[in-house]
């Protein structure tokens, strides 16, 4: 007598697909910022990637100003909240919320506390 129950044909292990829209360019390299052409602040760069490092575990020395935060870095908006909040105890600037829908790149945060230490010399 034949078994009543067979077991299944092994099925090939799921991969999640990527978001239709948002693709990586290849190689993993971030796609350049179009209107990033002025350098920016090195110190500012590296305070914002250590922020970036704790948050999501993306090595400090890895983070570019032209990596977008959601693409490139893997920082969901709650991570994203993270990284704010650090900008705001460790240096001491507040990012309004107006502000934070505009931040793409990591270099849109760097430029942001370059401008408000611009406007508030001293701190």
């Amino acid at each position: 007598m034949p078994p009543r129950f067979t077991r299944p044909a092994a099925r090939p292990a799921l991969r999640p697909s990527p978001r239709p829209g948002r693709r990586r360019p290849p190689g993993g390299t971030a796609a350049p910022h179009p209107e990033r052409t002025s350098a920016v602040d090195p110190t500012r760069l590296r305070q914002v990637a250590e922020l970036v490092e704790l948050v999501t575990g993306t090595a400090a020395g890895d983070v570019r100003p032209e990596h977008r935060f959601v693409d490139d870095l893997r920082v969901d908006s709650l991570s994203m909240i993270e990284v704010l909040e650090g900008c705001e105890r460790r240096l001491g600037v507040r990012v309004p919320d107006a502000v934070t829908r505009e931040l793409v790149h990591v270099g849109d945060l760097v430029d942001f506390l370059a401008h408000q230490e611009r406007r508030t010399p001293g701190s």
